[in-house]
């Protein structure tokens, strides 16, 4: 059980203060983890294993799509950049003048693994090519790992708030 607790433990180290410094305990107080319940122990070992999955690509949530790509055009990586569109939480990306991902969380846009952003440094390391169909359909599944990484860390930390 405490692999799944393990494998959340690399992304809590990338989160807030409060995530670090709980982390920093784990290791030196095992017996902290012990007082969490059965049920407890269990849940946070299949967010584990649910971080693992989304993390390798392999979690069933990526095979829906939640992004769009809607308009053809030369598909030629320009400057990214994102832009609201509806609802304060959802926008575009644009990767050139005419062509943009559509409907992606700006969560999943600002989101930081480490030092750096990934849906928008995807993009940075690609600028000047041209995407092709996997390119795409990579990136929407990028999008959705991040999204959905944000969403089990906040249940992450609602389990360990007993701490």
């Amino acid at each position: 059980m405490t692999h799944g607790i393990k494998l959340g433990t690399a992304v809590w180290k990338e989160g807030t203060a409060e995530r670090r410094a709980l982390v920093g305990q784990l290791p030196s107080d095992p017996s902290r983890v012990a007082d969490l319940n059965r049920v407890e122990r269990v849940r946070l070992a299949k967010l584990g294993e649910e971080l693992r999955q989304l993390h390798l690509m392999e979690h069933p949530a990526l095979n829906k799509l939640i992004t769009g790509y809607p308009i053809n055009g030369s598909d030629v990586l320009g400057k990214p950049r994102w832009e609201q569109a509806g609802a304060a939480s959802v926008g575009k990306i644009w990767i050139n003048d005419t062509q943009y991902f559509d409907k992606v969380p700006l969560v999943a846009w600002n989101f930081y693994i480490g030092g750096y952003q990934p849906a928008q440094k995807w993009l940075k390391d690609r600028k000047g090519r041209t995407l092709g169909y996997d390119d795409v359909v990579h990136y929407q599944r990028i999008t959705r790992v991040l999204k959905e990484t944000g969403e089990v860390m906040r249940e992450v930390d609602e389990k360990l708030e007993i701490f």
